[in-house]
């Protein structure tokens, strides 16, 4: 956002003179940012949103949220990396990391350690790094929406099964998280980090949802369903839809002129299902997120 110097006249009443200097906030087209010239944030590749993702722009901050799930049938799935319908604790919890696989541990030849990223109790923002198959973390976490490989062995991620976060030892308890890959064997290729189509707006903050995209790989034209759903959080259980999209091959994307807002503490996912099993789903969502005053 540029800085513009502008001079006003006011009268010499109300100053001892009769010229101020005013710094406005103003557009990329020179002008003041004003309810009918409002920054042009929705606008792909804008001068705008680079500032708003190098962290320029005061007050606001923005997230890209992306999942994939690599076998969707006719059941309602949530779209995340390890399949079925995503399980919110209730109560904050230590996390754990562990893995099947001794290459993926504190000395492996896979992922050794990873970042985790998540909310605590007062839906605060939180991160933490821990072991695989180490201590479990220090602080709590309510929400986990992220988690990445941060330091690994000679190949460099995580390596022939996945690395799962969870909210007791050895896997057990809830998984709120998991680092997986694609293919099996000697074809096992690891991501590196969690693939979660799920949100949850941090205390303090509102989201403004500006982009959805959802996607289908599978053989012949299987038409996918896919559910954008929210939870307030004074709400309980109970999630509501927000937004429908269907496709047959391929994907779809629709950008909201006006974008859709979620409160505080609110959660948000993307759920799918498609008439035949083995559908590779995919879905990618974008939020801005502005600072309550």
């Amino acid at each position: 956002m540029a800085r513009s110097l502008s001079q006003f006249d006011v009268p010499s009443n109300t100053l001892s003179g009769n010229r101020m200097d005013v710094v406005v906030n103003a557009n990329t087209n020179g002008l003041p940012v004003t309810i009918n010239n409002p920054l042009p944030v929705t606008t792909v590749a804008s001068e705008v949103n680079v500032q708003l993702a190098s962290g320029q722009l005061t007050g606001y901050s923005y997230i890209e949220k992306f999942g994939s799930n690599f076998n969707i049938g006719s059941a309602t799935e949530t779209v995340w990396d390890r399949g079925g319908k995503y399980i919110y604790p209730s109560v904050a919890s230590v996390v754990y990391a562990s893995s099947t696989s001794s290459n993926n541990s504190a000395t492996g030849t896979g992922a050794r350690t990873l970042e985790v990223k998540g909310l605590n109790a007062l839906y605060e923002p939180i991160s933490e790094i821990i072991t695989i198959g180490g201590a479990p973390s220090i602080l709590e976490f309510l929400r986990v929406f992220r988690a990445k490989v941060i330091t690994a062995g000679s190949t460099g991620t995580n390596e022939t099964s996945d690395v799962l976060i969870s909210t007791q030892a050895a896997g057990a308890g809830i998984v709120v998280s998991s680092i997986s890959g694609h293919g099996t064997g000697g074809n096992y290729a690891g991501l590196g980090q969690s693939f979660m189509a799920l949100y949850t707006i941090p205390a303090g903050k509102t989201g403004y949802l500006t982009q959805l995209t959802t996607g289908i790989a599978s053989a012949g034209n299987v038409p996918l369903h896919s559910y954008v759903r929210v939870r307030p959080y004074d709400n309980g259980p109970v999630f509501s839809t927000k937004d429908v999209m269907f496709t047959t091959a391929g994907y779809a994307t629709k950008q909201y002129i006006v974008p859709l807002m979620l409160p505080e503490k609110m959660d948000i996912e993307v759920e799918s299902f498609c008439s035949n099993t083995g559908g590779a789903v995919s879905a990618t969502f974008n939020i801005v997120l502005v600072d309550n005053v």
